[in-house]
């Protein structure tokens, strides 16, 4: 009995413990310094300076959940982290109509959990106020400091 006790308990133990480690390294809050370059189909293009914070924290059905302005569901492996394939969101345009942000690919790297690099890209569906559609690309690289637990 003692062995059927103690080998459920070595079980335990291992289950689970290394995949938790390697999200927690993520989970915080993180200060980005980086760019953003947006291109559109009616010629209009522009550079972006990212810099403010971006708050990580564990996910519900995923490991983390990251929301710089669309929640975007992320799995962990190893030090990457990265978005699961078909997220989208829509948010409000400046001086009205929306944008449909479509993440094809974001990733956040970390070794040690204080640095990170964030690199994303996808598209941009944009519904002008005088309902003229507008449709661009956007990348996005950063490197992240973390701020806080």
């Amino acid at each position: 009995m003692l062995t059927r006790i103690l080998l459920v308990v070595a079980l335990l133990a291992g289950c689970g413990s290394e995949p938790l480690e390697e999200s927690e390294r993520f989970v915080g809050t993180w200060e980005a310094s980086g760019a953003e370059d947006i291109r559109c189909n009616d010629g209009s293009w522009t550079n972006q300076v990212i810099n403010g914070s971006v708050r990580v924290d564990r996910g519900v059905d995923a490991d983390l959940v990251v929301d710089r302005s669309c929640p975007m569901r992320l799995d962990v492996v190893g030090g990457v982290a990265q978005a699961r394939a078909g997220q989208s969101c829509s948010v409000p345009g400046q001086g009205g109509g929306t944008i449909l942000v479509r993440y094809t690919m974001l990733t956040i790297a970390t070794s040690d959990g204080k640095v990170a690099s964030w690199s994303a890209s996808g598209a941009l569906d944009v519904l002008l106020p005088d309902g003229t559609p507008v449709a661009c690309t956007f990348t996005e690289t950063a490197s992240l400091s973390k701020v806080a637990r």
